[in-house]
């Protein structure tokens, strides 16, 4: 097993521009990044590779350079760091892969299966935990906004009081990613949850449970949203309602969009796509 030293000591000395064009091959420079298309739909490269890591602006996932061989490479994190170990080496089991921007037959896709599994665990432990004094403050709040006890149950959404640890492993540190405070937005599609989004306890929402608005480790407010680790934002929110022959309301958020759906009926399918929030 690689200690921790020797995986500080392989991440300096690895540039993972360099690995990005032993995987994707050439890019476009763009100040300090060179700049990829990953998938189908770009219309201009989304995909930043940097020196020391990774952002995908298309879909908000950011890493190091062991992040990106397992984003790019689809491998587990031991799995990065052994090809990144060959790489350093000169004799990496490569094998380069097509520029999606190229190819239709790769679409996106939702996070992963470990991915989906840790999420399922951590909502169902939720879900024993919603008769606190606290999640009935927060029930209140949603009532107070047109969402009651059948559509907080027809959407998933959970009260969560404290950042709870899951066992997804984040990619960027090794360590178990934690699920923030919160209600819990899950945006499922076809019984796969694409991403989880929160609703932090900052503004009216901190002041209906009666506490302190959660802040960062800076000192300043969280983020009014905010997506746990991983999530990915190409799904519609309440994408099951979008059939043949409905008529489709494009909301703000997905607040109003459950509100919508409950007034239309199911001859509308009210839904909204990604929005605002840091992943």
């Amino acid at each position: 097993m690689t200690s921790p030293n020797n995986l500080d000591d392989l991440k300096a000395t690895i540039n993972a521009q360099d690995v990005a064009a032993s995987i994707l091959g050439q890019g476009k420079r763009t100040g300090k990044a060179i700049m990829y298309s990953v998938r189908p739909e770009d219309d201009t490269p989304s995909f930043a590779v940097y020196d020391d890591g990774f952002k995908d602006f298309g879909s908000g996932d950011s890493g190091n350079v062991f992040g990106l061989v397992m984003q790019l490479l689809e491998l587990s994190f031991p799995q990065a760091i052994k090809w990144l170990e060959d790489f350093q080496g000169g004799h990496s089991n490569l094998v380069p892969r097509p520029n999606r921007a190229s190819s239709q037959e790769t679409p996106s896709e939702p996070p992963s299966s470990t991915w989906q599994q840790a999420l399922r665990k951590a909502l169902a432990a939720l879900a024993t935990r919603q008769d606190t004094p606290q999640a009935r403050r927060a029930r209140k709040w949603l009532h107070n906004r047109g969402i009651d006890d059948a559509l907080i149950k027809r959407f998933g959404l959970l009260y969560n009081p404290a950042w709870l640890k899951t066992a997804y492993i984040n990619p960027d540190t090794g360590k178990p990613a934690y699920l923030a405070p919160g209600i819990i937005i899950p945006i499922i599609s076809d019984g796969v949850i694409w991403a989880i989004k929160i609703r932090s306890r900052v503004g009216d929402f901190a002041q209906a449970l009666g506490i302190q608005p959660d802040k960062k480790k800076n000192g300043k407010l969280s983020d009014k949203y905010t997506y746990f680790k991983g999530s990915k934002t190409k799904a519609f929110f309440n994408g099951d309602a979008l059939q043949p022959g409905k008529t489709v309301v494009i909301t703000e958020g997905e607040f109003d969009a459950m509100v919508a759906q409950n007034a239309l009926g199911d001859n509308y399918a009210a839904v909204t796509l990604g929005g605002a929030g840091n992943r």
